[in-house]
């Protein structure tokens, strides 16, 4: 299938074909300049690339194709600088290919103060096979959707406007160990996925977002948490019943999900 992103991004993006993300294979993400990146410039883009890391290994970018709980980037080392580049060596990826795009919408706002020439996510010891994001203006679905998985109720609103709120409930009451497990995963997710990944074209992926609160209120079953200036695309909710999904199996079963 084609992967495709609604902005000019000004640099050019590669990734395997759809079955390499779903394998766990070791892959090089390689990011190279038009200039050589000074340390401050490494630091940056270093930034952007751990927030993607992250995202990735809560189980947010599983799409409809891998399980939640299955779905992350198991370890990762780098950045280590060559000429015009960055690369950083991946193990145990199990994405959906779309999340590429989301890492390339988050480099965006870099790329305008420092520009990139391109970036490359290639399987260690494979040659060739790669195919390009494509750019379209009209495509909508290019974020990776939600987990086909998902064992507890979910209600959204159609439009979430300005504010959103999420409120998670579990089958039983967690204890301490589950409340820090709980508060790491959708911190992570709070942290990363407002860094412009999920941008509704023609609006600058810089102006998409939201702000979540660092502070959850844990009351018997439910946690509540608000998230604050929101506007984001749909794949920011896949994203975050994704993260609610691995929750789900690796650390207390959940009874229902609401963001509206």
């Amino acid at each position: 299938m084609a992967i495709l992103t609604a902005y000019d991004l000004g640099f050019i993006v590669s990734l395997p074909d759809a079955p390499a993300f779903r394998e766990g294979l070791g892959m090089q993400m390689r990011m190279t300049f038009r200039a050589q990146p000074s340390d401050v410039d490494s630091t940056a883009f270093g930034a952007v690339a751990t927030a993607w890391f992250m995202l990735a290994s809560v189980g947010a970018m599983c799409g409809d194709s891998i399980q939640a709980n299955l779905s992350s980037v198991e370890d990762w080392a780098g950045p280590v600088m060559g000429q015009l580049s960055l690369s950083w060596s991946l193990s145990g990826v199990r994405l959906d290919p779309r999340a590429v795009v989301v890492l390339a919408h988050m480099l965006r706002e870099e790329h305008q103060r420092f520009p990139l020439s391109r970036l490359d996510l290639f399987v260690i010891g494979r040659q060739g096979g790669n195919q390009l994001v494509v750019h379209d203006p009209d495509a909508w679905e290019v974020y990776p959707g939600a987990d086909k998985g998902v064992r507890f109720p979910i209600q959204t609103h159609d439009q979430i406007m300005s504010e959103a709120r999420m409120l998670l409930t579990f089958r039983q009451v967690p204890d301490v160990d589950q409340r820090k497990a709980v508060s790491d995963a959708l911190l992570t997710w709070g942290a990363a996925a407002p860094m412009g990944g999920y941008g509704i074209a023609p609006a600058l992926p810089r102006h998409s977002g939201f702000i979540a609160s660092n502070d959850f209120e844990f009351v018997d079953e439910e946690v509540d948490w608000l998230l604050g200036s929101y506007m984001a695309h749909e794949g920011a909710a896949h994203s975050l019943i994704n993260t609610v999904s691995a929750i789900d199996r690796n650390v207390l079963e959940v009874a229902a999900l609401v963001v509206e």
